[in-house]
């Protein structure tokens, strides 16, 4: 089993990292750090932390033998492709909420 333990210091090791992924090959234990001096609004948060965890995902294909050549690259277009799915599930959230009227 792998655990995921996600904190948020003040600075990550790089002062000017916004997020990092730390594998701890004696432990099955990956620990995502996100800054909380450089990511200054919950938007720059979540992003950071979607980035963060694709770089697992990305981690774990590899583990199971698949090439990935460009991580970086992959990871944005991963992300563009996610935010692009969750804007447009927003819209439609919106507008169904909009159809029902709900009583309070």
């Amino acid at each position: 089993m792998l655990l995921i333990k996600v904190k948020t210091p003040s600075y990550c090791t790089s002062k000017n990292s916004f997020g990092e992924t730390i594998f701890d090959p004696n432990k099955e234990v990956i620990t995502i750090n996100i800054s909380t001096k450089k990511n200054k609004n919950q938007a720059e948060f979540y992003v950071t932390l979607l980035h963060e965890l694709l770089h697992v995902w990305v981690a774990v294909m590899k583990a199971n033998r698949a090439k990935v050549k460009h991580e970086h690259k992959f990871i944005y277009r991963c992300e563009d492709a996610i935010i692009k799915e969750l804007k447009r599930l927003s819209k439609e959230t919106k507008s169904c909420t909009k159809k029902h009227k709900f009583k309070k």
